[in-house]
Order: C-alpha cells, then sequence, then structure tokens
C-alpha cells in the first residue's frame, strides 16, 4: 500500500489527509501512478486528499473520469466516500528512460537491411487524463519500465515509417542527420497523442547487420580513395602554382639583366625595347595564368 492515511488507526479518532506517499516497491520498480482505494483501505473515513505539485490526480466513481486535479489538498464529500469512488495520482516528473531496438528485431531500410538502435531519452506526463485513457487503461500499476516496453513498440512503429524511405548509407552516414531529426520530430509528436511531452531524446548507436558491413566498408573505402584523390590534385596545384610563380621571378630576373647591359652600353636601347617586351608579356601571361586557378 503506497497511501499515507493514518485513517484506520484507532487512537486517531479523525482521519488524515491521505497522499500517495512513495516507498520503493519490493523489485525497486519506480512507480508512475497509485490508487486508491486498495485491500484494506476503507473510503468511508476518508475526508480529504493531496495532490503534490509535481503530481496530477484523476478523481473517478464508477469508472467514469469525474475531473483531474493539479497540487493542493481537497475535500472528499461524504456522497463520494462510496465504493465505486477512485483516486489515481500520477507522477508528472522527468523520468529518464535507456531504451533499445535490437539488430535481430530491428528496423527496416529501404533496401533491405535490419539495422538496431539505443539511445536514452527524458519525458514526464504532461496530461494525466489523455494518458490514461490511451495507455494506462484499466491496469491496476503502471510503472516506469512499463512505459519503457510501451515506448520501444511505440519507436519500432514509427522509426520503421522513416526509415523505408532511405538506404543504410543513407541512415548511418550520407543523410543522418536528416533522418535523425525526422525520428525526434515524429516521435515528439506521437508520444504528444498519449499525453506524454518529450524533454530530450537522444540515438547513441546503431548496429547494423553483418550482411551490411561489406557495404559501409566499400562506402569508407571510396571515400578514402577520393579524399586521397583530391589531396593528390591539391598537391599538383600547389606544384604548378609554385613553377609559374619561379618562372615570373626568373623572367623579372631577366628583365634586370637586360636594365643592366643596357646602362653597361653592351646593348642598344632598341635591342632593350625588344626584348623587354617580350619578357613583359611572358610575365603577364603568367601572372594571367595564377589568377586563372
Amino acid at each position: 500500500m503506497k497511501i499515507k492515511n493514518n485513517a484506520n488507526n484507532p487512537s486517531n479518532p479523525f482521519p488524515h489527509i491521505i497522499s500517495w506517499h512513495r516507498e520503493p516497491t519490493e523489485d525497486q520498480k519506480i512507480l508512475l501512478m497509485n490508487r486508491f482505494p486498495q485491500a484494506g483501505d476503507n473510503i468511508k473515513k476518508v475526508k480529504s486528499f493531496n495532490v503534490k505539485d509535481h503530481e496530477r490526480a484523476l478523481f473517478l466513481k464508477h469508472g467514469e473520469l469525474i475531473t483531474d486535479l493539479g497540487g493542493g489538498t481537497y475535500d472528499l464529500e461524504k456522497s463520494a466516500r462510496i465504493e465505486g469512488t477512485e483516486i489515481i495520482w500520477f507522477d508528472t516528473s522527468i523520468h529518464q528512460i535507456l531504451w533499445g531496438i535490437p539488430q535481430t528485431n530491428g528496423i527496416p531500410t529501404q533496401d533491405g537491411f535490419i539495422v538496431g538502435l539505443f539511445g536514452d531519452l527524458k519525458l514526464h506526463i504532461e496530461n494525466a487524463t489523455i494518458f490514461y485513457r490511451f495507455v494506462v487503461g484499466g491496469k491496476p500499476k503502471w510503472a516506469v519500465h512499463h512505459l519503457k516496453e510501451w515506448i520501444k513498440g511505440l519507436f519500432h512503429t514509427t522509426m520503421r515509417d522513416i526509415f523505408k524511405n532511405y538506404d543504410i548509407t543513407d541512415i548511418l552516414r550520407e543523410n543522418r542527420e536528416v533522418v535523425m531529426n525526422k525520428v525526434i520530430a515524429k516521435v515528439c509528436e506521437e508520444l504528444n497523442l498519449y499525453g506524454l511531452e518529450l524533454d530530450a531524446f537522444n540515438i547513441l548507436g546503431f548496429k547494423p547487420p553483418e550482411s551490411a558491413k561489406h557495404i559501409l566498408g566499400a562506402e569508407k573505402a571510396t571515400s578514402n580513395s577520393l579524399q586521397q584523390w583530391i589531396n593528390t590534385q591539391k598537391a599538383q596545384d600547389l606544384e604548378e602554382h609554385q613553377i609559374v610563380r619561379n618562372r615570373i621571378v626568373s623572367l623579372k630576373k631577366r628583365l634586370q639583366d637586360l636594365q643592366d647591359r643596357l646602362i653597361a652600353a653592351y646593348i642598344t636601347q632598341d635591342e632593350y625595347n625588344e626584348k623587354s617586351e617580350l619578357i613583359n608579356t611572358f610575365i603577364t601571361e603568367a601572372k594571367a595564368e595564377l589568377r586563372s586557378e
């Protein structure tokens, strides 16, 4: 029994306020909800109940939802202290859940491979009424491990709808970010339909099948070869640029030597003009070649 209730204490003639008093379960499971009354409880002696700020409480009569209550203390009228009245508390604080889809029961890709994946998330119950109606239903207990199993089924359907449009190389490499953004958006949308709010979502790793490793390996080898070719081309371009720069330096030196010969009267002005014009033309062409690269 997880309801704090001193109403059955014979030394206390006045019923105390009942509330959800959390205690570790025998199997250390974290409960997300709790019902009152349970076996051994006497609702006729209860006058009030408390809902904490991180809780929501549903008040039901004969299975019909009467109201959804937030934090506060509420009186229980005498007409409601009868068999068929139920109070159900829900923990709306944030919970972290580790999740995983094994490769053996994984998600099929467009090219027919089965991919497993795992990660973690944080969420909380945003709408207790919707969560109760469409997820919990008539189950007497609901804990974090129940939610984890339920989420795995939802993830399987959601990711199947997305992964079927992509090849395995898209999912694991080329369009990985695009695929992951679609997964997060779809998961968030689906959880909202069931009264849950997604606070964080991470895919921490993928598990491709053995049959896909040769494709991924070949793709990696192709990628490496392409990078090597790019690096080779860059090196060749740098070498060619340096050759052109060296040619310009050599031509300028020849022009300087020609000027020195003119000053020393080794050549005439006409010879200088003819040769210097040709050298300057070569220099202009070399500079244009550098700019065009």
